[in-house]
């Protein structure tokens, strides 16, 4: 049901940004001297560089700790069996 309504919020939020940008003034007008656009692409090459390497960042964190998650849960598994083995009367 989150990841609905998470759907439905980024389909929200792109709504809004479009009708924002539709009454915003354009700026398209403006005059742009070849380097000017030579330095806004490049910028934005970069900025979606720096995006991508934040990607690769987050998806091995959460890789990690999937892992951590799947350690957490054997040791909790082998601690479990011993004590049962050790205290059997006491373990429900």
């Amino acid at each position: 049901m989150k990841a609905r309504n998470k759907k439905e919020d980024l389909k929200l939020l792109r709504k809004k940004a479009e009708e924002l940008f539709k009454n915003k003034t354009s700026k398209s007008d403006v005059n742009f001297y070849a380097g000017d656009l030579k330095k806004l692409v490049h910028e934005l090459e970069v900025h979606q560089i720096e995006l991508e390497i934040i990607n690769e960042e987050l998806l091995a964190l959460k890789q990690r700790e999937i892992e951590l998650a799947n350690d957490n849960m054997l040791i909790y598994m082998i601690l479990r069996h011993l004590v049962i083995l050790h205290f059997p009367k006491r373990v429900k």
